[in-house]
């Protein structure tokens, strides 16, 4: 029996379909899309290294949403963003289910600028005078470095091990909300995490020097 297709997998509400070809309708705009599905509520993210324009890009989404006729889903969260985050990022909520497809405006917060407040060691730094260099703790100096795909996987609440699949699926549903608190900084770090482990994963380092794979023991011989 054949898997069903990207096209049915996507009439079904399935949000991971429904992005895939959302981003291909948007590729040649430069546009990338993510998105996850809460309940009857589709959330999808539009990013693009210049603010997607709201008006058509609403309607185009629209009009490809009517086309599936996805019964599962009744409402759609739209947000546009630019890249660097330097212009103002818009949402909407559509009503799908609704005849008139009602548009209403969504509050989305501002990035977030400056450091993250819950880091008591980067507040005291910032605070220190300026010129000043601050003076590391005898327990952080002695500490080794931190393994950085380790704290990758911590970042994307992850176990190592995990496969791409799940490295994306958990990258797209902390970056959903991350963006509607508006913590452009944790999107930033998130981003960073996702294409580092991504990398990693599609690219795995050479084994050391010296080492070999463990072999197998051989099975003794039947008579």
């Amino acid at each position: 029996m054949s898997s069903p297709s990207l096209l049915e997998q996507a009439k079904t509400g399935d949000a991971t379909a429904i992005v895939t070809l959302m981003n291909q309708a948007f590729q040649a705009k430069g546009i990338e899309v993510s998105g996850d599905r809460q309940g009857h509520c589709l959330h999808l993210w539009l990013t693009s290294a210049t603010l997607p324009l709201q008006g058509p890009t609403v309607a185009y989404v629209r009009r490809g949403l009517e086309r599936l006729q996805i019964q599962p889903i009744a409402t759609l969260q739209l947000y546009g963003q630019q890249t660097d985050g330097l212009a103002e990022s818009w949402g909407v909520e559509v009503a799908l289910d609704s005849p008139t497809a009602e548009v209403k405006p969504l509050a989305v917060k501002p990035a977030e600028v400056g450091l993250p407040a819950g880091d008591p060691q980067t507040r005291a730094d910032s605070d220190s005078s300026p010129g000043a260099e601050p003076t590391p703790s005898p327990t952080q100096a002695d500490q080794p470095a931190a393994d950085p795909i380790a704290q990758a996987y911590t970042l994307l609440e992850l176990e190592p091990g995990a496969t791409v699949k799940q490295v994306e699926g958990s990258y797209f549903k902390l970056k959903a909300q991350a963006l509607r608190q508006g913590n452009r900084s944790h999107v930033e770090a998130l981003k960073r995490a996702f294409h580092q482990l991504k990398d990693y994963l599609e690219n795995p380092p050479p084994a050391a020097p010296g080492t070999s794979p463990r072999r197998s023991r051989p099975h003794p011989r039947q008579r």
